[in-house]
């Protein structure tokens, strides 16, 4: 059985929260039990990132996915990448809703701020830039400074520039530590096993 992973598009996300995880997830795909499709929440063309690229989502999302990924970016409040999706109702619900039903979830930089309009943070530790340690603690969890956090079910990256990590593990968690080790030395990318901070450790 393969692990379905989707990531969830919206209008102004991150590419680089979005593209470098899917670049990864698909060479793993290759080797290891893993799927990963982009989606939209309504039929769409292409949706544009926040650099204006336009990115042609796989489908529409029907289901639920085994992991979903949320994509945000920078943590400056001006950016629009992170605030919209953690502005837009609409988004925010669809993801509680695919936790709801089973969904493990992911989240890239600003994209834990769509968890947290998602009532998904309450009592959760997630990975943050130093600098935001605090930006999370209006929706009840625990920022840490490190680059990804595994807090059971939901695995968190703190920057854009580390959602290939997030990416990796994920790889580490469905196969195995020699694909990992593969994909990391492929895409420039080093995360040693143990590295990733786990909350019930």
């Amino acid at each position: 059985m393969s692990t379905d992973v989707g990531i969830l598009l919206y209008e102004g996300f991150d590419e680089l929260a979005a593209v470098g995880p899917h670049a990864l997830l698909a060479a793993a795909a290759d080797r290891a039990p893993i799927e990963v499709r982009t989606y939209s929440l309504v039929p769409s063309e292409t949706l544009p990132a926040a650099s204006g690229l336009a990115v042609a989502p796989d489908d529409v999302l029907i289901g639920t996915p085994d992991l979903v990924l949320v994509p945000g970016g920078p943590w400056d409040d001006a950016a629009p990448s992170g605030a919209a999706a953690a502005a837009d109702a609409e988004y925010a619900d669809r993801v509680a809703t695919l936790a709801d039903n089973g969904a493990s979830v992911a989240a890239v930089a600003s994209g834990v701020r769509t968890l947290g309009e998602a009532d998904r943070l309450d009592g959760r530790t997630v990975a943050v830039p130093a600098a935001r340690t605090d930006a999370v603690s209006a929706y009840g969890a625990t920022g840490r400074a490190t680059a990804i956090l595994d807090d059971g079910g939901l695995v968190t990256a703190a920057t854009p520039a580390d959602g290939l990590e997030l990416a990796l593990h994920i790889v580490r968690e469905e196969a195995d530590e020699e694909l990992a080790t593969d994909l990391g030395e492929r895409f420039g990318v080093e995360v040693p096993s143990g590295s990733v901070v786990r909350v019930q450790e």
